[in-house]
C-alpha cells in the first residue's frame, strides 16, 4: 500500500528525502546570515541580463520599484504518460535587502509508476511565463545532478528510467528576483499536467515574522502561519490555486514606520513632505489588482495634501499630487471620473509651474493634459468648459503646444467657436459670430460665391446742379461690423474719381454715418457728359457705390429753349435711371440666396449636430442676413435731385424731385424770360395811343 500523504514538519526527519530537503532550506538559510555586500552583489548578478535588458538595475539611481511577474519554474511531461505525480513540496526561503528580493526555492517532486514495466520520464523542465532569469538552477535525484538538454527558450529535457511499481524524488532549486527597489512579489503555479496531486505543501519563510501592513496580500486564504513562515497543505484536492503574496521589503518598511512618526510631529513639514514622496513611491508599484495603488493611493493624497496647505510653495508637492491624480485617472472606471481627476492634476500641474523653476517636460505634459479635458469636455457638450482648457493652453509656451497634434487642436477650436457664435446668434449678435467664425475658418467660410457684403444700411443721395458744376453728397450709414477692407475700398475708388481733371472728392463724416461729397466742374457744357462717363467707369465694379454710378451714367440733361413775340422760354430736363443700382443690389442678394440653397439641410430634433450642420447652420443665418441687407439698400435708399437755372430778369429758380431706386427719377424745370424790346415797343405804342385818344377828346368837346 503506497502512502501518499506528507507528514508535519516534525515527522520530516524520518524521511530521507525530506531530509536531504530540510538540510538544503537550512544552508540556504545559513547564507542569508553573509555580509549585505555579498547579497548586493548575488542579486547583481541575479537580476543582470541574459535575455531581456528590463531586469538591469541603474547602479548610480535608485532602484525602480518593480514586481516579478512569476517565480514559478515547473517539470511537466513531454508526452503523455502513465506516471504519476503524488506528492510534492515547495520551500520557499526569502531574502530581501534595500536593493530588492529574492528567493531560493526548493521544490521536491515524488514520482510514481504504477506499472509493473519499467517506464520512462520524460519530462520538460520549464520557466512559468513572467518568471525572471534564474540563478543556479539545479534538479537533483538522490544528491545526483541530472543533465538539462537545452529544448528551446528556458525549456530543458530531463529523462530518467523509472521501474514498475517504484518512485522517484527529484529535487529542484534555483535562485529568482521577486523585485526590484522598495517590494516583492512571490507567484507559485504548481504544474498541473500530471493531474491530481495526493498530497502537497507550499512553505514559505521570511527572514523575520512580517509585520500584517507590510504584506500587501496573501492568497489563497486557509493558510498557517507560524512566527515568519506560512504554510499551506493540499491532500487529494483536483486543483491547487496558485500561491501569490506581495510586501514591503524590511528596510523599506522600517523607513516608511520611522517616517510616520516624523511626520506626525506638530509642523513637521518637510518630514510629511517626504512621508507623502514615499506613499507616492509606493503606489506607483504596479501589482494584481492595482494593490499597492489602492493601498497607499489614499495615504499619499492625505499625507501631500497636509503638507501642500502648510507649504503651498513647495513644488515638489504639488508634482507628486498631480502625478497620483494622473495615475487614479488612468484607473478610473469611467470617463467622468477620469476627467476629474485629470482636472486636479492639471491644476496641481499648473500650480507647480508658477511656483517652481521653468521645465519644459512639465510643460508638454501639462498641455498634453489640456488637450485630454478640452476633449473630453467636447465629448460632453461643455463647449464652454472646452474654452478654458483650450484658453489655459494658450498661455502655455509655444514649444510645449508645439507637440500636440495640430489637426486635434484645431478640431476642438472649431468645435467651440462653433458654439459660440451659434450662442451669440441666439442672442442676436450675428456680427460677433460672424467675427468669431471667420477668427477660426477665415473669411472665406462666411463668403457666398461671387457675392460680398453689403457695407450700408442706406444710401441717401443729394443731387444738385448749376450751370458749369454739379454737386452730388451722399449719407451712407454704416453697417455694424462692416468687413475690414469695405471702407477701403470706398476710399480706393474716390481716390480714382479725384484723379480725374476737374473733380474733387472726400469723405468728411465719420462712423457711424459717413458723407461722400463730390463736385464735378464743366466748361463748356459739351464736356460733361464725357466725364460723367468716365467718373461712372471708375465705380463701375463696386456694388456699394451702385447708385453714386447710376447718378454719373445718366444721359446729360436735356435743354430746350423757345421764343414768342414778347417772351424766351428755357427748359432743362434729366432722367436719372435709378433702377440700375436697384438690379446691382437685388443680384448681390440673389447670390446669397443661391449659396443658401446650396447648404446642407437645416438639422432636425433628431440629427446629431455635427461641425459641418452647425457650420452650415450658421452660414444660413449670416447670408440670409446679408440678403436681407442688399434688399433692404434697394428699398430704402432715396435720391434728391436739385436743379437750379439762371434767370436775366429774376433770382435763379430751383426745383427739387425725391425718387427711390424703384423707378427712373424725371425731374424738369423752365425759366421764361421776356423779350425787353417788344415790351418796350409795345408800351410806346399804348402810350402814344393813349395820348391820341386824350387828344381827340380835346377836340371833340
Amino acid at each position: 500500500m503506497i502512502n501518499d500523504s506528507i507528514p508535519d514538519s516534525r515527522a520530516l526527519g524520518k524521511f530521507p528525502f525530506l531530509h536531504r530537503l530540510n538540510t538544503l532550506a537550512a544552508a540556504r538559510r545559513a547564507r542569508l546570515a553573509v555580509g549585505s555586500l555579498l547579497n548586493v552583489a548575488l542579486l547583481i548578478v541575479l537580476l543582470w541580463p541574459s535575455h531581456v535588458m528590463a531586469a538591469r538595475r541603474p547602479q548610480t539611481a535608485a532602484p525602480v520599484d518593480t514586481l516579478s511577474a512569476n517565480a514559478t519554474v515547473t517539470i511537466s511531461p513531454r508526452t503523455s504518460t502513465r506516471i504519476r505525480l503524488d506528492a510534492m513540496r515547495v520551500d520557499v526561503v526569502i531574502a530581501q535587502d534595500d536593493q530588492g528580493a529574492w528567493a531560493d526555492i526548493t521544490t521536491w517532486l515524488r514520482f510514481q509508476n504504477p506499472l509493473t514495466r519499467t517506464l520512462t520520464l520524460d519530462a520538460v523542465v520549464q520557466r512559468a511565463d513572467g518568471t525572471p532569469p534564474l540563478k543556479s538552477l539545479q534538479l537533483t535525484v538522490a544528491d545526483v545532478s541530472q543533465p538539462l538538454t537545452a529544448d528551446g527558450d528556458f525549456r530543458w529535457r530531463w529523462a530518467t528510467p523509472l521501474a514498475g511499481q517504484t518512485r522517484l524524488e527529484a529535487v529542484l532549486t534555483y535562485r529568482v528576483a521577486l523585485g526590484q527597489g522598495a517590494a516583492g512579489r512571490l507567484r507559485y503555479e504548481t504544474v498541473r499536467a500530471w493531474g491530481s496531486i495526493g498530497s502537497a505543501r507550499l512553505t514559505v519563510r521570511f527572514p523575520d515574522k512580517p509585520d500584517a501592513d507590510q504584506l500587501l496580500f496573501v492568497r489563497p486564504s486557509g493558510y498557517v502561519n507560524t512566527d515568519a513562515v506560512f504554510t499551506w497543505s493540499y491532500d487529494n484536492v483536483p486543483e491547487i490555486a496558485p500561491l501569490d503574496l506581495a510586501f514591503l521589503t524590511t528596510p523599506v518598511w522600517r523607513q516608511l514606520r520611522q517616517a510616520q512618526k516624523d511626520a506626525a510631529a506638530s509642523g513637521a513639514t518637510d518630514a510629511a513632505l517626504a512621508l507623502g514622496r514615499l506613499y507616492a513611491r509606493l503606489a506607483r508599484i504596479e501589482s494584481p489588482q492595482k494593490a499597492f495603488f489602492v493601498h497607499y493611493y489614499p495615504q499619499a493624497i492625505a499625507t501631500l495634501d497636509r503638507a501642500w496647505q502648510d507649504a503651498p510653495e513647495r513644488s515638489e508637492t504639488a508634482l507628486l499630487l498631480a502625478d497620483l491624480y494622473q495615475q487614479q485617472a488612468d484607473r478610473a472606471a469611467t470617463e467622468d471620473e477620469q476627467a476629474a481627476y485629470r482636472a486636479l492634476a492639471a491644476e496641481f500641474l499648473a500650480a507647480a509651474r508658477l511656483k517652481g523653476p521653468p521645465n519644459a517636460d512639465r510643460d508638454a505634459e501639462l498641455a498634453a493634459l489640456y488637450l485630454q479635458l478640452a476633449e473630453r469636455a467636447q465629448r460632453g457638450d461643455a463647449w464652454t468648459l472646452c474654452a478654458q482648457y483650450l484658453d489655459a493652453l494658450d498661455q502655455l509656451p509655444a514649444p510645449a503646444r508645439d507637440g500636440l497634434p495640430a489637426d486635434r487642436v484645431l478640431g476642438l477650436r472649431q468645435f467651440v467657436a462653433l458654439e459660440q457664435a451659434m450662442q451669440k446668434m441666439h442672442d442676436g449678435d450675428l456680427a460677433a459670430a460672424r467675427a468669431i467664425v471667420e477668427q477660426i475658418w477665415g473669411a472665406a467660410a462666411l463668403t457666398a460665391p461671387g457675392a460680398r457684403r453689403a457695407t450700408f444700411n442706406a444710401q441717401v443721395a443729394d443731387v444738385a446742379l448749376e450751370r458749369g458744376r454739379q454737386f452730388i453728397t451722399m449719407t451712407l450709414p454704416l453697417r455694424p461690423a462692416p468687413e475690414t477692407d469695405a471702407f477701403e475700398m470706398t476710399h480706393a475708388a474716390l481716390a480714382k474719381l479725384n484723379a480725374e481733371s476737374g473733380v474733387t472728392a472726400r469723405i468728411t463724416a465719420a462712423s457711424p454715418a459717413p458723407i461722400l461729397q463730390m463736385v464735378i466742374e464743366f466748361s463748356p457744357d459739351s464736356e460733361w457728359q464725357a466725364r460723367r462717363d468716365q467718373l461712372a467707369a471708375q465705380v463701375a465694379a463696386n456694388a456699394d457705390l451702385a447708385l453714386l454710378h447710376a447718378l454719373l451714367a445718366s444721359p446729360t440733361p436735356v435743354m430746350q429753349e423757345t421764343e414768342s413775340f414778347f417772351w424766351r422760354t428755357r427748359q432743362l430736363s434729366e432722367t436719372v435711371d435709378l433702377p440700375q443700382a436697384q438690379r446691382v443690389w437685388l443680384e448681390q442678394a440673389a447670390r446669397y440666396h443661391q449659396a443658401i440653397s446650396a447648404l446642407a439641410p437645416e438639422p432636425t430634433g433628431n440629427d446629431v449636430l455635427t461641425s459641418t450642420l452647425s457650420l452650415a447652420t450658421i452660414q444660413r443665418s449670416l447670408w440670409e442676413e446679408e440678403a436681407a441687407a442688399w434688399e433692404a439698400l434697394a428699398h430704402a435708399s432715396e435720391v434728391r435731385y436739385r436743379l437750379t437755372m439762371d434767370s436775366a430778369q429774376q433770382p435763379a429758380i430751383s426745383q427739387t424731385a425725391v425718387g427711390r431706386p424703384d423707378q427712373p427719377l424725371h425731374i424738369s424745370l423752365s425759366v421764361r424770360d421776356y423779350r425787353v424790346e417788344t415790351v418796350l415797343g409795345a408800351a410806346a405804342g399804348v402810350i402814344l395811343l393813349t395820348l391820341l385818344a386824350a387828344w381827340a377828346w380835346w377836340r371833340a368837346g
